[in-house]
């Protein structure tokens, strides 16, 4: 299998940010999260190489932090992020429809996904995923 790389859709110190993290400790932990959950957001969006530039990066301000990612897409990524750093073990995720992310991290970027074709999802499918 191929080793693929994704570019960052946000940076470490974006999400040190966003999780309120002071200490540098989990900078390598936050750094593989960032990666993992820029490429799960690239594949429900259905866009590889999307935001990157001619030469398959994705550009950086003097701060580190990406340019040229929509707001939505970075937000996604944030809180998926934020889920998978709380959710270390993976005890939450028995609660998400297989084969599907949680609907918060959905919400933000769906009118950006690219549509399947030839997929059934009735209400009923969903029922027991609502919360009522």
């Amino acid at each position: 299998m191929a080793n693929l790389y994704f570019p960052k859709f946000v940076s470490v110190a974006q999400v040190k940010a966003r999780l309120r993290i002071d200490t540098d400790d989990e900078d390598l932990d936050i750094s593989d999260l960032v990666e993992q959950c820029t490429a799960v957001i690239t594949a429900y969006l259905k866009l590889p190489g999307a935001y990157q530039d001619s030469a398959g990066e994705i550009p950086v301000d003097s701060a580190g932090d990406p340019v040229g990612v929509p707001k939505e897409v970075q937000l996604s990524t944030l809180l998926l992020i934020g889920i998978m750093y709380r959710d270390r073990d993976g005890a939450d995720m028995a609660n998400w429809m297989q084969g599907f992310l949680p609907w918060q991290v959905t919400a933000p970027i769906y009118h950006l996904r690219v549509p399947t074709l030839g997929v059934s999802v009735t209400p009923q499918d969903c029922v027991p995923y609502w919360r009522w």
